[in-house]
């Protein structure tokens, strides 16, 4: 009879995903109890005066079930002084410089590609942001080694790696992302081999 068989991804098999994510809730207590309230400090609904407001600096509009880019709307909106503006919290934490994900490109072998990877990255973001303005790049730096991607939400780590996983062939992600966390880590640009699975995504 066969035993069990792995479940390959890009966190690798169930039992590896099992202990990281078992790090990363001891990690994460830690994180709570240091600072109480930092998974939820730029989430928090503002309190406004009227039923809209908009945000200045990133155009996003907020209406009590949350915040949502509609550009056209924002216009009409900007035109009327009565409306409220305040700045959202994303863009308060981008300014305070907080980010709740880290990812790293290895762009050993890939150098050829570093384009094409920085690219992806951002459009991905770009999609993501559009659903969720909480989605969004915090900072990104190159170096011919490596690109180093912040964001503003553990998940949005988690989907560039996926979407790099897709878009170069070969390559392998280690995350330690798991849903609810409150901080995410990635590593991207591993070749995969034959102790390493590939990942799917």
């Amino acid at each position: 009879m066969k035993g069990p068989s792995k479940a390959t991804g890009i966190g690798g098999s169930l039992f590896e995903r099992s202990r990281r994510m078992d790090k990363r809730a001891q990690i994460g207590e830690g994180v709570r109890e240091q600072y109480e309230d930092l998974p939820h400090r730029f989430r928090a609904a503002p309190e406004i005066r009227g039923e809209v407001a908009i945000c200045p600096t990133c155009h996003a509009i907020y209406r009590p079930k949350g915040w949502r880019f509609d550009e056209p709307e924002y216009q009409r909106l900007v035109a009327n002084p009565s409306v409220e503006r305040l700045e959202c919290g994303a863009c308060q934490a981008i300014a305070r410089g907080d980010s709740y994900g880290t990812l790293h490109l290895d762009l050993t072998g890939l150098a050829r590609h570093a384009e094409q990877i920085r690219q992806t990255a951002v459009n991905e973001a770009t999609r993501a942001q559009a659903v969720n303005p909480f989605h969004r790049i915090v900072r990104l730096d190159q170096t011919p080694e490596a690109i180093s991607i912040e964001t503003l939400t553990p998940f949005l780590a988690h989907r560039i790696a996926r979407a790099l996983v897709k878009a170069i062939h070969g390559t392998v992600a280690d995350s330690d992302y798991a849903p609810g966390s409150p901080y995410a880590r990635v590593r991207w640009g591993r070749m995969a081999g034959p102790d390493s699975p590939k990942a799917k995504g």
